[in-house]
């Protein structure tokens, strides 16, 4: 069966005399790039009235959220950074019934030792996990007077990276919470206490250094062998003829990545209150690491005989031992 109106709209149907295609003359004023063209050169609809009130409610909703009721404290967290004057008692939440949340919040934050870059991006994940928790029972629990602790809370959370954690990220996540939670949450005697924890700790921050030097020197000493390999095979080519750079660069590049990768294995450092024995020796190893990233960002191959290598063996292996000693 013949459809008619297609038919007839063939028959209908003109040569646009600028663009040479067809169109229907009464279904359109033009072909499809005369419309086109059109369309560009004509001004831009206003916004409809719908969608400017809904721009203007979303405004209302974000400011009252900011600035609305139990909204007193500031809720940046880059104010978590410095010491905050604590809320008085009456306006601070009671964290027994938060106990299992936060439990399991500060489980994830003050777990040791923390060695392998493995295991802090599961910590940074758990972390955020337990972060959100928290925050979403106290929302439920008190949806008025536990919003400005529920949203410092998620901030906390969400702070932490989940990718290229270091130590150092995980450290500023414990500092910042036992900041917020003394300014938002009444004492409880279950609470995690660093005081306890400060013997321990301090022995398990003295393993871990103990392991970065350990490394760190195993470094140092492949970096100097590696020279001495490059030296070797370009002298049994041609005596006299320097070692070849882009071997050198190669390995540096790895050397670098091996010693970024070391760097992030470091504990937190600690305070200068410290036992000066730590202090010192992380002063070695520090200074040591400092002398390996010199001689890796080398254009150049350094010369087998550079004193630098055999100053950074040494400073590592003094700050071992002295790690070791406080174990």
């Amino acid at each position: 069966m013949v459809d008619t109106s297609w038919a007839e709209r063939r028959q209908r149907m003109v040569k646009c005399k600028i663009h040479g295609l067809h169109f229907d003359p009464e279904m359109s004023t033009g072909c499809a790039r005369c419309l086109r063209e059109v369309a560009k050169t004509q001004p831009q609809r206003a916004p409809q009235l719908v969608v400017i009130l809904l721009c203007i409610l979303g405004m209302a909703f974000i400011l009252f959220y900011l600035f609305g009721p139990g909204r007193g404290t500031s809720t940046d967290l880059i104010d978590l950074g410095v010491a905050s004057s604590t809320a008085p008692a009456a306006d601070r939440l009671d964290p027994e019934p938060y106990r299992e949340q936060v439990e399991a919040l500060e489980t994830a934050l003050f777990r040791t030792p923390i060695d392998e870059t493995d295991d802090m991006l599961i910590i940074s994940a758990d972390i955020a996990a337990t972060a959100a928790d928290l925050s979403s029972t106290i929302v439920a629990t008190d949806p008025t007077g536990g919003l400005t602790a529920a949203d410092l809370i998620a901030r906390l959370g969400q702070s932490v990276p989940t990718d290229q954690v270091v130590q150092g990220d995980i450290q500023k996540a414990r500092d910042q919470w036992l900041r917020l939670r003394k300014q938002q949450l009444l004492p409880a005697d279950w609470l995690f206490s660093p005081e306890a924890a400060g013997a321990a700790g301090e022995t398990t921050s003295a393993a871990g250094y103990s392991d970065v030097a350990s490394s760190l020197r195993a470094s140092i000493e492949d970096g100097l062998a590696e020279v001495q390999t490059l030296a070797d095979a370009a002298a049994d080519t041609i005596p006299g003829t320097p070692p070849p750079v882009e071997g050198w660069r190669s390995f540096a590049r790895d050397w670098r990545q091996q010693l970024d990768s070391l760097e992030s294995r470091l504990p937190a450092r600690p305070s200068a209150r410290d036992d000066g024995r730590l202090l010192a020796a992380i002063q070695d190893l520090e200074k040591a690491l400092a002398q390996a990233r010199a001689l890796a960002a080398a254009a150049n191959p350094p010369d087998a005989e550079d004193s630098r290598f055999n100053e950074a063996i040494d400073m590592a292996l003094r700050a071992q031992q002295g790690f070791d000693e406080l174990q």
